[in-house]
């Protein structure tokens, strides 16, 4: 073809420029630019790359959880790969070599934060990490950077921002020795013009659509995160007004409770005791058939029978913050109403006349990671401080026994009616931080599992274990002494999980992992899914309300859903208000349990075979 002419037919198409294509200018930017384009582009893509070693690092695949992994992947790459075609077409149309070192400071900043939130907290960015960092005053700031300034984490971030701008320089030193910045070939020309038509187009399609199918809904928005930079500060960012609003209505909705008259109708003096316990497998408690003797005390008590071991309890998330704020709220999950729609069941307690305590072993463990102050901006924002509580406690422990203790010496002149919450670090991972090390709990050992001959099991696996059982022994005792607080008097307590854990039960894996491929999700439900639940009662609890001890007996092998807690709770406690349930308390006479749902998607009873 002739200089001057005019392109027609295929090329044309590929071309609407008509340009001559080995002057392409859809490609041009790109070579000209092309060190800059790659480093920038891998920057953004850092997420996308995650999930990429994710799924090399999972064995069993099933194709649906491939696919949806693979749809972010490529989603998280085509949005990098289009912002820095972008990026590149802005600095090759000028010659300003500030624009270039700005986008070059951004992805900069990028891989570092990106590099740094990783490796110390293992997410992404998070609403919550934004909240961390827009709620954080000064002194805050310094006790952060002095917990992780240092950390091996942010060691990790430092070397991977300067060996960035290292391969920057080289990069662009030996880009500008090079002569011919132009495909020759007419075939590369297009090629190129295609795949970057096709990228521009697939990340169009992605936000436009697999964006809010993938990332929606409010109820899971504390967990939802792009794939690429741009995706996850835009997502995280929403995500911050989202949980702002959300916390808002739970007031909102506390604050209308407060127009409720409950009523006790106990006369006597009575105690409620809620105890939330950590990360525990129901399947290393003595109470539920574990071989060792992990839960001495708690088995003393059932024999005893004062206490009630519910055998079918379903968590329905992994994650603390979640699951806790559907048992402190009076929504029903099954019925599909959000936990900020609901008050909480502590403000009827206190309306109806209740001293309510809340003694909290996690409040400012790891109050600057992600999760927990996720769970923090809800349970302790002021709004619902005012509505909920009378006291809390001012610092938290190392052991679970100190804050016992702590409470022991805080608590002030007994009241008519008391509502008492602990929630424990129990097997909090790294369960071998959970116990003193002494005689009393220093009971299990690697010669205690040798039997355990499975093709994965290593004696550092099996030390992991038993630290895991030292833990729910020294738990075990963490009851008993929440028990002796209240044992003469008309008290009853409930104990309950958030969620479970694994160690090396199955398969060698310890954690809470992902287990939505292969054969064993069964088995990883099981672990991390079912919970413990027990109901402990006082001799003069049990001398003052029959009926609800022989419907506790009656009642044990019943399914129950864990965000119908609260009503159990106003049962037990004979309270009288609007907000209760029958039909959602597992003590009723008109109890029905609907299908239970794990993660908003998977049906427990369908999948368990149930």
């Amino acid at each position: 073809m002739k200089q001057g002419e005019h392109h027609s037919g295929p090329c044309f198409i590929l071309s609407p420029f008509a340009m001559r294509w080995n002057q392409s200018t859809l490609v041009k930017p790109v070579i000209k630019e092309f060190p800059f384009f790659v480093l920038f582009a891998f920057a953004l893509a850092m997420g996308a790359l995650a999930d990429m070693f994710h799924i090399c690092d999972i064995e069993d695949l099933t194709p649906r959880y491939v696919f949806g992994l693979t749809c972010r992947f490529m989603g998280g790459i085509a949005v990098a790969l289009t912002l820095a075609y972008g990026a590149s077409c802005i600095i090759a149309a000028t010659p300003r070599r500030w624009i270039k070192y700005a986008f070059y400071t951004i992805a900069t900043i990028a891989l570092g934060t990106f590099l740094f939130i990783w490796f110390n907290f293992g997410t992404r960015l998070t609403p919550e990490i934004l909240n961390i960092v827009f709620e954080t005053d000064l002194n805050e700031t310094t006790e952060f950077w002095a917990t992780f300034g240092t950390s091996p984490g942010t060691m990790v971030a430092l070397a991977g921002m300067l060996g960035y701008i290292a391969t920057i320089r080289i990069a662009e030193w030996r880009w500008a020795q090079r002569q011919h910045h132009a495909f020759t070939s007419k075939t590369r020309n297009i090629l190129a013009s295609c795949a970057i038509v096709a990228c521009i187009g697939y990340a169009v399609v992605f936000w436009l659509i697999a964006m809010p199918f993938l990332y929606g809904g409010k109820q899971r928005s504390a967990l939802n995160f792009g794939c690429d930079a741009v995706s996850n500060t835009i997502l995280a960012t929403y995500g911050v007004k989202q949980v702002g609003d959300n916390t808002q209505d739970a007031i909102i909705a506390t604050q209308e409770a407060m127009r409720s008259h409950p009523i006790c109708n106990d006369q006597d003096s009575l105690t409620v005791v809620l105890v939330i316990g950590e990360s525990y497998i129901k399947h290393h408690a003595q109470v539920y058939g574990y071989p060792l003797g992990t839960t001495p005390r708690l088995a003393q008590e059932k024999r005893n029978g004062n206490l009630f071991v519910f055998n079918d309890m379903v968590s329905p998330y992994t994650f603390t913050s979640l699951t806790l704020r559907n048992v402190f709220s009076l929504n029903s999950m099954a019925m599909n109403e959000q936990w900020y729609e609901k008050p909480l069941f502590t403000a009827i307690f206190k309306q109806a006349g209740f001293y309510v305590t809340m003694w909290d072993n996690q409040r400012q463990y790891m109050q600057h990671t992600p999760f927990q102050a996720n769970l923090n901006s809800f349970i302790y924002n002021k709004g619902i401080i005012d509505l909920c509580y009378n006291r809390m406690n001012a610092k938290c422990f190392d052991y679970d026994a100190k804050l016992i203790q702590d409470y022991k010496k805080s608590s002030t002149a007994p009241h008519k009616h008391n509502l008492a919450i602990f929630h424990l670090k129990g097997q909090h991972f790294d369960a071998r931080e959970r116990y003193p090390k002494t005689k009393l709990f220093q009971v299990f050992s690697v010669k205690d599992y040798t039997a355990d001959n499975r093709q994965y099991m290593t004696d550092k696996k099996r030390q992991v274990i038993a630290d895991y059982d030292n833990a729910t022994l020294y738990n075990d005792h963490i009851i008993r002494k929440i028990t002796e607080l209240y044992g003469s008097g008309n008290t009853v307590v409930l104990y309950l999980s958030d969620h479970g854990e694994e160690v090396y039960d199955y398969r060698p894996r310890s954690g809470r992992d992902d287990f939505s491929y292969g054969t064993d999700i069964q088995q990883g439900i099981s672990h991390q899914y079912c919970i413990p639940y027990i109901v402990w009662c006082s001799e003069k609890y049990m001398e003052t309300h029959p009926d609800i001890v022989n419907r506790l007996r009656q009642s044990i092998n019943r399914p129950v859903a864990i965000d119908n807690t609260c009503q159990l709770l106003f049962h037990l406690a004979g309270l009288e208000t609007p907000y209760y349930r029958s039909e959602r308390d597992v003590l009723s006479d008109d109890y029905h349990c609907p299908p239970r749902m794990l993660n908003d998607a998977v049906n427990y009873e369908e999948t368990m075979g149930r």
